[in-house]
Formats: C-alpha cells, structure tokens, sequence
C-alpha cells in the first residue's frame, strides 16, 4: 500500500475532546512532514456531515489515532469506518469494542492467565449507598467505558467514600477494584511490538486527568527504573494482554507494580487503551522516541499499516470470556 490521502479525524463530543484537539495538534504536521496530503475534520454529533467530507475528499486512510473516548475507542468509529469502506489506523472494531469495556477485557484477561485487580462490576445505585462500603479499604471505583482516568476515584475513607458517591455521573455500573499501591507503569506497543516501560510518579495524589494533560505535574522516568527481570516481565505480561485483546496499531497498557509484595503476583494490568493520546505530554510517542521511532515515523507507520475493512479478527479465547461473564451475572442475580 502507498497512501497519499489521509483523513485526520480530531475533537468528538465526549469528555476527551480536548485531548483529541491536542492529539491532532501533533498529528497534523507530522503527517504532512510524513509526506501525505492531510484534511482535519473535527468530528461532531453531525455524522452525515462527516460521510460527506470523507466523501469528498476521499481519503487512502483515516487516521484515528488523534480522536479518544467514548463513541470511538468503543469501536463505533471504526464500524463505521468499516461499513464505508475506508482503512483506518488503530485497531478493528471488536478489540476497540472489548479493550474499551472493563468488564469484557478483564474477563479476557483472566481467562488468558493475565494477573489484574480482583474486582467486580456493580449497580451504582446500590453501592454508593452502603455505609461502610463493601470493600474493604483502600479500593478504586471506575466507570466501565471512560479513557484518561475520567471518573477514577481512590477510596482509602468514608469520607472519599461519600465524596465519590456525590460526584458519580459516570452510568448505572461502577467497577470496585483492589488498589494495588505501588508503580504507575504504562508500556507502548507498535502492532504487537512491546516499545518499552515508562515510569509515572505524580508529584501528589495519582496519574489522574489532571495530572495527564498539565505539564510540570507527573516526573516520567523512561525507562522505568525496574530489575532486568521484573521489565522484562512487565513487557511480557502487557505484550500477553495486548495479544488476548487483538490489538493491533499503536496501543498503550496500563500497569500496577507492587514492589512490596514477596508472594504471588507484583504486576497487574489494568487496561488496554487502543487509541492512545498522542499530544505533547503524551507517554507513547516519549516511549516510542526512546525506542528509535520519532513521532514523525511512528504517525507515517501507523498510516502505512491500517486495519483494512473486514479484516479477521485475532480476538483470542472470546467465548470462554464470554462463558467467565455469563457465569459472573447468574451469580449476582
């Protein structure tokens, strides 16, 4: 393939679109350095108007790496892509679809042997009304379908507790999970190629929204200051998850490592985000750089491999986690 036309979608309409708006800041001209010829659409809830310009302008590959969130890392903009016709970057529609949703990847994750967080999925509605809470100290609460730790809550009181429960908007499921203390770990991928472990430590609280998308808040540490051994099992497990999932494109796993722990598990992942930020503070392209891939390349590969239309699908063991599911709702029924 030698695409000359791309199409760089930015913006939508979800709690992520300023990111996006600076993902594509980058993006942009690094396509064009690239060499292609690029159209930005800012995507709206005016899908029609978007069939029409991709129409017009009719485009070798659309870049879908610079919009995040809702109603696109869920694999909506990729059927969409897909019943159209037009190869796009990321990855296809149902490993976007189960990567986005907590609920489904864990249950991937575990019957794939991934270690993750114990947890569950809950009614809001009941959980935020018990006190003391079911869970045991300190626990995390997390939307099932939201990106760049939107509606991430560390409850280490009752009083993070009840604020959490006053401020939840986030749907009718919450996801309780274990905290697992410890390293903030973040690995890139290139396709299925583990690029490396970068380190986050915030200088307070945790990697939040905030703490993402503010410079001077969060220290990287590239690489992450691990043991041979323990980066390279960081990099096997994430490259395990990403593998159980299907991923392919530029995709980043989220990890927990608990130095502390002398029995049992010390790495655990916590999700898989196939749209990665791509904006100036972003972990990937830094990752990604240390790796030998400028942001310039890694835009101009993405491009160049793109998930074409009706592409097989390497989703790994789904019925057996949709099997762990089924099983998981008949016994909270």
């Amino acid at each position: 393939m030698n695409p000359k036309k791309v199409a760089l979608l930015k913006g939508g309409w979800n709690s992520e679109r300023e990111v996006s708006l600076s993902s594509a800041q980058g993006a942009f001209p690094a396509l064009k350095e690239a060499g292609f010829t690029v159209l930005e659409i800012d995507v709206t809830r005016d899908i029609q108007a978007l069939i029409q310009q991709l129409f017009d302008f009719s485009p070798d590959v659309v870049f879908l790496n610079a919009l995040h969130g809702q109603y696109v890392e869920d694999g909506m903009m990729q059927g969409l892509m897909e019943m159209l016709g037009y190869p796009y970057t990321g990855s296809d529609v149902v490993s976007s679809a189960i990567a986005f949703d907590k609920e489904r990847s864990r249950a991937l994750f575990e019957v794939n042997n991934i270690s993750i967080p114990k947890g569950e999925t809950l009614k809001a509605a009941d959980f935020f009304v018990q006190d003391p809470p079911m869970f045991p100290y300190p626990f995390v609460a997390k939307p099932l379908n939201e990106g760049s730790s939107v509606g991430v809550f560390i409850i280490k009181t009752l009083s993070d507790f009840k604020e959490a429960a006053q401020k939840w908007h986030y749907g009718e499921i919450v996801l309780v999970e274990d905290y697992i203390p410890g390293r903030e770990l973040s690995v890139a991928f290139k396709g299925q190629q583990a690029l490396g472990v970068l380190e986050l430590c915030p200088k307070e609280g945790f990697y939040d929204y905030k703490a993402k998308y503010t410079d001077g808040l969060v220290d990287h540490v590239m690489p992450a200051k691990l043991s041979k051994s323990d980066y390279e099992d960081v990099m096997s497990m994430a490259t395990r998850a990403v593998k159980a999932l299907g991923v392919s494109g530029v995709s980043r796993v989220d990890v927990r490592f608990d130095d502390n722990r002398c029995e049992g598990d010390r790495a655990f992942v916590l999700e898989v985000n196939t749209l990665p930020g791509m904006t100036a503070l972003s972990i990937v392209p830094e990752i990604a750089a240390h790796a030998g891939y400028d942001y310039k390349t890694l835009c101009k590969w993405m491009v160049e491999n793109p998930i074409w239309p009706q592409e097989k699908n390497l989703l790994q063991n789904p019925q057996d986690a949709e099997k762990l599911l089924a099983e998981k709702r008949r016994a909270h029924s």
